[in-house]
């Protein structure tokens, strides 16, 4: 049997590595919350890299208003329920996403079938560009 402190660390420890994967793909993890004590759930929201990069240039140009920022994802797993949800939002000029939509939601057996699914789901959504 493992022991708590060793199960923690190995919980963050997977979630750490999704999103180093990501970055990788030029996927921004913009926020992560992981409670281990609360039945290993977790939340995450992503966007591409380049769209959060050309957002934050825009909003320091000349009319920040008519900045249009990325589109966000939301990963929202219960881990009691074993329950994933995925929502989207655009972000408009100036403000943080605040109009979420349902995009899906699904059970999944175990914490690392919903990361598994979080990445193939980012695969789909942000593909890399094709090689030169």
């Amino acid at each position: 049997m493992q022991h708590a402190a060793q199960n923690a660390a190995n919980f963050n420890r997977s979630i750490w590595e999704v999103a180093e994967r990501l970055s990788e793909r030029e996927v921004v993890v913009s926020k992560l919350h992981a409670d281990w004590s609360s039945f290993g759930s977790w939340h995450m929201e992503v966007q591409r890299g380049a769209e959060a990069d050309r957002y934050r240039k825009d909003i320091a140009g000349p009319d920040p208003m008519q900045a249009t920022g990325p589109e966000v994802f939301r990963f929202i797993w219960d881990g009691k329920d074993r329950y994933l949800m995925v929502n989207a939002c655009p972000t408009r000029a100036l403000s943080a996403p605040n109009e979420w939509r349902k995009e899906e939601a699904k059970f999944c057996e175990s914490f690392e079938e919903a990361l598994q699914y979080v990445e193939r789901f980012i695969e789909t959504r942000f593909p890399l560009p094709p090689q030169a």
